[in-house]
């Protein structure tokens, strides 16, 4: 958020921390035209689900932290 901040763009992001999804302000403010998730593998997997139904239908999910060999299962997991 400070970046955004000082750049700019302050007022266009809205930065919401929560442990999965169940935070009301995530619940009740989607879908989200863009989530960012940076977490391990096992951790996206069990959220692929919540997600998935949390991304806007011409949304994207950027995903990071994981390693080349588990691109295959995380790939199945948001594309099915």
């Amino acid at each position: 958020a400070f970046m955004a901040k000082e750049h700019g763009v302050g007022d266009q992001i809205r930065v919401i921390h929560s442990d999965g999804f169940s935070h009301a302000d995530i619940t009740q403010s989607g879908p989200y035209d863009l989530i960012i998730a940076n977490m391990l593998a096992q951790n996206l997997l069990a959220m692929a689900r919540d997600i998935k139904k949390s991304t806007a239908p011409e949304g994207y999910v950027l995903i990071s932290g994981i390693f080349s060999w588990q691109l295959v299962e995380i790939t199945h997991a948001f594309t099915h």
